[in-house]
């Protein structure tokens, strides 16, 4: 999903200049030179690759070239290997430039192996946050309890498989007479295979290329 978001958000902004838009492991893949190994785990995403970036930034003669830092899902990033990269990277390291975080810190965690993650009631949210707030302890905190993103056919949708009219009270822009899905009932695993076949058949007919489409799924198989 990343991989897809920074693909089209670098497209948007193909056409202003000074402006780097990557994930962060993808900053660090081109600074080192490294190829993550088949089996690379947390441990090398999240100490090994930190380290050998770190050993590049820090190494006499290198020129930080960023003045400003926005990052989304900021909650993957509240780890000191991962903000010591950041911080070297920046000019003024964390607490010099523009510096603007967003992250759910309570509902998403999504690199981190569950294993390893602490419960709320442990305090894994807020020492998260606190990570953060460690590094950039002159920052405003800014908190958004209520976020509906969906447009009004995707929340239609959504209700009418649910049955529960969960967006009920809240007033969205849009088409309200657009259709968002298109649902496909199946009974068996060689029907699914077949139905989805039959998909991807269908919008590549429509002129999308075979990377444009991310299918989602409860399973790897």
């Amino acid at each position: 999903f990343n991989r897809k978001l920074e693909a089209d958000l670098r497209g948007r902004l193909r056409g202003h200049d000074g402006i780097t838009v990557s994930r962060v492991h993808g900053l660090m893949l081109a600074l080192t030179g490294l190829t993550p190994p088949p089996d690379a785990d947390d441990d090398w995403w999240n100490r090994v690759l930190p380290d050998a970036t770190l050993a590049v930034t820090r190494s006499q003669g290198f020129v930080p070239r960023f003045t400003c830092l926005v990052a989304d899902e900021s909650q993957d990033l509240a780890r000191d290997s991962t903000l010591d990269v950041l911080d070297s990277l920046l000019v003024g390291g964390l607490g010099g430039p523009r510096v603007v975080l967003a992250g759910d810190f309570t509902r998403q965690d999504i690199y981190r192996p569950r294993r390893s993650l602490p419960s709320l009631e442990q305090g894994g949210a807020i020492g998260r946050i606190d990570t953060i707030r460690r590094r950039l302890p002159d920052s405003t905190r800014m908190s958004l309890d209520t976020n509906v993103r969906q447009a009004p056919e995707l929340a239609r949708f959504v209700e009418a498989l649910i049955a529960v009219d969960v967006y009920a009270e809240f007033g969205r822009e849009g088409d309200g007479d657009a259709s968002c899905a298109e649902v496909l009932v199946y009974r068996s695993r060689e029907e699914q295979d077949d139905l989805l076949r039959q998909a991807l058949a269908a919008v590549w007919s429509d002129g999308w290329e075979p990377h444009d489409v991310l299918i989602l799924a409860p399973r790897r198989d």
